[in-house]
């Protein structure tokens, strides 16, 4: 099988390299009314959009500039006919991060941010559902893994962490570990429908893998 015809090994460098992977869910419950007569209920459409804003300036404004952090939210969904106020409002999303201690704090401020609706006498459920932490490469095993990419013939670059989770960092609460990518030869990236990996990108990654554990075990 012959080798693939452009082999790269991206992001072989120690330290963050995704980011931690969390879900959130806000429940904002008022009181349903006629469209028309808005001041008879509690519209919970105009306090779920305000928290859409808020949960904004966390980032911006209540997380130091020197860290990274993301907060998107991507799904809002109430009522169910046009002329109704509805009674519930929901909004679900996503937040990334590499440092523990920031995602802590954005799990306190995303609950203050809930807390303070209730004041205005709705009721919120706010969820939080942790995913995977962040993936952070050990130092020499990184390096360990460039060095051997290199003496494969492997195009080494070098990749800046990105806000996509990976589960490998499970792993790496264990033992340490590196993450890296390597090239499929095709020209569509991942979750692209038209995905597609050249089979003799195959050989070639196999082959690195193999010397890495190799090379590592004879280092311990």
């Amino acid at each position: 099988m012959q080798r693939c015809a452009v082999e790269v090994c991206h992001a072989i460098a120690p330290g963050p390299f995704s980011a931690a992977v969390d879900r959130f869910l806000y429940t904002v419950k008022g009181m349903g009314c006629h469209g028309s007569a808005p001041q008879t209920g509690l519209d919970p459409i105009p306090a779920a959009a305000r928290l859409v804003g808020s949960l904004q300036e966390i980032v911006s404004r209540r997380i130091s500039p020197t860290e990274t952090a993301v907060i998107s939210v991507t799904r809002f969904t109430s009522g169910t006919s046009w002329n109704i106020i509805p009674e519930t409002a929901r909004l679900e999303g996503t937040v990334r991060t590499f440092n523990p201690k920031v995602r802590e704090q954005i799990v306190e401020l995303m609950q203050a941010q809930a807390e303070g609706l209730e004041r205005e006498g709705y009721q919120v459920e706010f969820t939080w559902i942790p995913g995977c932490p962040a993936t952070n490469n050990d130092a020499e095993l990184a390096e360990l893994v460039r060095k051997e990419a290199m003496e494969e013939g492997f195009h080494v670059t070098l990749q800046h962490p990105e806000m996509g989770g990976e589960d490998f960092s499970c792993y790496q609460e264990l033992v340490p570990g590196a993450f890296f990518h390597v090239g499929t030869g095709g020209k569509y990236p991942a979750h692209n429908s038209k995905f597609t990996v050249d089979p003799a990108a195959l050989l070639g990654a196999s082959k690195l893998m193999s010397e890495i554990v190799k090379k590592a075990l004879k280092a311990s």
